[in-house]
């Protein structure tokens, strides 16, 4: 029987309102709310980037695409994606990049020809009118939001964005469909559910690839193109993700973290998690302990 597809539906609306203005900030995989956007993920709705500080990459259904201060970039309707943040920006408060959820609904009843659309991120969007809107969208989020029917306003400034990003880089869906490359990437939504849902057990390369119809060749170049990462890195990477959770909002010990979330033992999650954090898992847990014990003083 195969894996059931795990569509991540990471956004709520209310009826007024179908779109998301999210300031994401450069440490955004300790930020409640937006580390979401980090992992492969993929939703019905077009989601909207734009680069404040630093240089990311994003990995776009096998595309990566560098993002840069004044750049967007854009995912279309359930395509996969992930997004590497700059590793320079990961102690940084500061907003790194501004991120436009927009549901279906929306662009059904405001822009129906999206649906035999694509956006392409081939051209850099970075032109004077989408730096315009997206200053005045800036401004909004600032203060817009608290405005007595301020949804109409938020509503204009995503329809200008829009109409800037026709102008930029839009094609038809046929042109831009091939028929292999999407039952690839559908097995690949596949196989991130599959590792979502069984990354604490022992899932070797070579059962995923044959698993989903792939060699394991392919199936391990293939891997790399969609996310930036190799699969041994990748599921290690998302145990370090998982086990980093249990260290802030639980008190288990590292032994039992480590074997919780698929590592052998606790030498190895320290070891990855020095790695990716430059810190061990328990050193890492003391001082976020002390900095939130710290902001309750103050």
């Amino acid at each position: 029987m195969s894996e059931p597809i795990v569509k991540h539906q990471l956004f709520d609306y209310n009826e007024q309102i179908p779109f998301q203005f999210l300031a994401v900030p450069g440490n955004a995989e300790d930020t409640s709310g937006v580390e979401g956007l980090l992992c492969n993920h993929w939703h019905e709705e077009l989601e909207i980037a734009y680069g404040m500080k630093g240089h990311g990459h994003h990995y776009i259904n096998g595309e990566c695409i560098e993002s840069q201060p004044g750049r967007l970039v854009v995912t279309n309707s359930e395509f996969i994606h992930s997004i590497i943040p700059d590793q320079s920006l990961r102690d940084c408060p500061e907003i790194a990049s501004i991120v436009i959820i927009v549901h279906p609904r929306f662009l059904q009843e405001n822009f129906p020809e999206y649906q035999h659309l694509y956006f392409t991120n081939e051209r850099e969007m970075a032109s004077p009118g989408v730096q315009a809107v997206m200053q005045q969208i800036i401004a909004y989020m600032q203060q817009g939001e608290a405005e007595t029917y301020g949804y109409l306003r938020g509503k204009s400034l995503v329809l200008m964005l829009l109409y800037e990003m026709c102008r930029q880089g839009v094609v038809e869906r046929t042109s831009v469909d091939n028929v292999n490359h999407q039952k690839n990437i559908e097995r690949m939504k596949g196989v991130f559910s599959f590792i979502e849902n069984h990354y604490m057990e022992h899932i070797p390369q070579s059962y995923v690839a044959e698993k989903f119809y792939f060699s394991t060749v392919y199936f391990s170049r293939y891997f790399k193109r969609c996310t930036g990462l190799t699969y041994t890195e990748y599921l290690t990477d998302y145990r370090v993700q998982k086990a980093r959770k249990d260290l802030l909002y639980t008190e288990k010990s590292i032994s039992d973290i480590a074997l919780d979330h698929g590592f052998s033992d606790d030498r190895r999650l320290i070891l990855a998690f020095r790695k990716k954090y430059g810190t061990t898992p328990l050193q890492y847990r003391k001082s976020k302990k002390q900095a939130k014990d710290g902001s309750k003083i103050t």
